[in-house]
């Protein structure tokens, strides 16, 4: 009878590391598929100030509308990726942030500002959210570019109510403060 029992208890661990495997590997290919379609439509910038998401590969959309060392777009011209239906779908969805929700939820993107001149970075993100290694990266890189900053965050739950909020001064402590937002992969 032990043997039996040890047995089916190894076969569900195993069976529940699987399934935990597939999942992980269904949520990299939806991000990759929305990804890859914001970048085709916007492209990418190594300007933190130019930048409305930083996305879960760590590179950053660009929203300078072709305007040199600015954002020109603001973060709901996201919705210039949907089709008709999935405007839709993420309208009954989410009753907060709609189409941004979507977004993010999709393609594991946080939502960023960075002031030029002010000194500070703003990042949303929502509940249901990981933060990557690779966004980290570039949240330091954000860090060091051209003026000393301070982090400012917010995240968010489905109803679009801020659960958690602060101010930071260093990515060291936004990464203490998020550190169960923050994937182990």
């Amino acid at each position: 009878m032990i043997i039996k029992e040890t047995i089916n208890k190894k076969f569900n661990d195993i069976e529940f590391k699987v399934d935990n495997i597939l999942k992980m590997s269904e949520n990299r290919i939806l991000n990759a598929k929305w990804t890859e379609r914001a970048i085709n439509h916007f492209g990418t910038t190594s300007k933190p100030h130019e930048a409305a998401y930083l996305l879960y590969n760590g590179e950053m959309l660009d929203f300078s509308g072709g305007h040199k060392d600015t954002r020109q777009i603001d973060h709901s011209e996201i919705y210039q990726i949907y089709t008709d239906e999935e405007l839709e779908e993420a309208n009954k969805k989410y009753r907060y942030g709609g189409i941004i929700q979507l977004f993010q939820d999709n393609s594991n993107s946080l939502r960023i500002s960075v002031d030029r001149y002010g000194g500070y970075i703003y990042l949303s993100m929502h509940d249901t959210q990981k933060i990557t290694y690779s966004q980290i990266e570039t949240l330091k890189y954000i860090e060091k570019y051209d003026t000393e900053r301070h982090i400012m965050y917010d995240v968010y739950n489905k109803e679009g109510y801020s659960i958690k909020s602060g101010t930071v001064n260093s990515v060291s402590d936004l990464e203490k403060e998020l550190s169960k937002y923050i994937t182990k992969e």
